[in-house]
């Protein structure tokens, strides 16, 4: 079994479902966890029987067993997870064939072409956030290799700790344009208020 070589370009939410995008070497890729809970199945057995009945889903053109890094409780680990391809993930939702299954497919669909046409790229809060613990495993590395005595090691924790203050730095903007924006949305949905409330006062009178 090989190791994913492939990167998180997203986290959408789908009717409060967590989906999370991968590329992979020459498509796009979707957790079967995910799939199973965005999809609204029991429970993952339950995508499993219909992998039974449908085992063309286990071929390379619709999904790939690997290993999968994961960051628990700030310590990364290997997991075998089972990766669905896009073509993947529209065949099950396809044999799905519910209201919730479509409502995904367009969601999904609409996704991959902004990301496709670039309006959707790697820098949004979840992201980052995956990528400071990867800073953060990173120093944590290299301290131990200092303990040991390699002087090399003190620049390269240098060059990390920058890498983390930089990040950090982005993170704040975007939490600072995220509050932004909630204020104009505010100021916007107050302006229409009184401006449908204004309407209905004058038809009264």
């Amino acid at each position: 079994m090989k190791e994913f070589k492939g990167e998180l370009i997203t986290s959408q939410r789908f009717e409060g479902v967590l989906l999370d995008i991968y590329r992979g070497e020459d498509d796009f890729l979707f957790t079967a966890d995910q799939i199973t809970e965005a999809v609204g199945f029991k429970d993952e057995s339950s995508l499993k029987q219909v992998m039974i009945r449908n085992p063309e889903l286990r071929n390379r053109e619709f999904s790939i067993l690997c290993k999968v890094d994961s960051m628990e409780g700030g310590v990364k680990k290997q997991r075998e997870k089972r990766l669905f391809t896009e073509e993947g993930l529209y065949e099950i939702l396809l044999l799905a064939n519910t209201d919730r299954a479509k409502a995904l497919r367009k969601f999904v669909r609409g996704v991959l072409k902004k990301i496709r046409r670039g309006e959707i790229v790697q820098g949004n809060p979840v992201i980052a956030n995956n990528k400071s613990e990867e800073l953060l495993l990173q120093i944590k590395d290299l301290t131990e290799e200092v303990r040991d005595g390699d002087d090399e090691i003190l620049e390269k924790l240098e060059d990390v700790a920058k890498k983390y203050d930089v990040l950090m730095e982005r993170m704040d903007v975007l939490e600072k344009r995220v509050q932004e924006a909630q204020k104009d949305f505010v100021k916007a949905y107050a302006a229409c208020r009184e401006i449908i409330n204004g309407g209905f006062n004058g038809r009264e009178e």
